[in-house]
């Protein structure tokens, strides 16, 4: 997949599959400002539209659960469906870009199958056991930020008042 949203999830997710450990540092810290760069070259439609080509990309090319590929088959139909109902022809134009990519798509995924190290369950399970530490937070939408900003708050405090002692 070329560099345009998806890429650092997609190439963390195929660490992962080749069994690569992925160790966390504590006291880095990162600030990203999203779509500082893409959002200000290129229409906000056209991002949409290769986010979500991107995404399909991702698991087109990574996900060797065949349950779960079915799954996520279905639920592309289903939103299909459902965007020519609402009349969404930016999800449309995203699915047959990526069906334009197909042909590479299907080449990389019989790569990263025979690189394959760890299921797709284990990566789940993984992220299953580190959603429930105290210092993790997946943000899925803004108003996830003004928690995580919250909870890093109580931690930092929980943590001066510790170090106090």
């Amino acid at each position: 997949m070329n560099p345009f949203y998806w890429e650092d999830a997609e190439l963390c997710y195929r660490a992962w599959k080749r069994g690569w450990i992925v160790y966390y540092e504590p006291s880095s810290v990162v600030y990203h400002r999203s779509s500082a760069t893409i959002g200000k070259k290129v229409p906000a439609k056209q991002v949409q539209i290769i986010s979500e080509r991107n995404r399909l990309l991702m698991h087109w090319i990574n996900l060797h659960d065949s349950v779960w590929f079915a799954s996520h088959c279905f639920w592309v139909l289903l939103k299909l469906f459902q965007a020519l109902i609402k009349l969404d022809l930016a999800y449309w134009q995203s699915v047959l870009a990526a069906l334009k990519l197909l042909p590479k798509a299907l080449k990389l995924r019989k790569q990263e199958l025979l690189a394959t190290k760890t299921t797709d369950r284990e990566i789940a399970s993984i992220f299953s056991t580190l959603s429930k530490e105290p210092w993790l937070m997946v943000i899925h939408n803004p108003t996830d930020y003004y928690n995580y900003v919250k909870v890093k708050q109580e931690l930092e405090q929980k943590l001066n008042l510790h170090l106090l002692k």
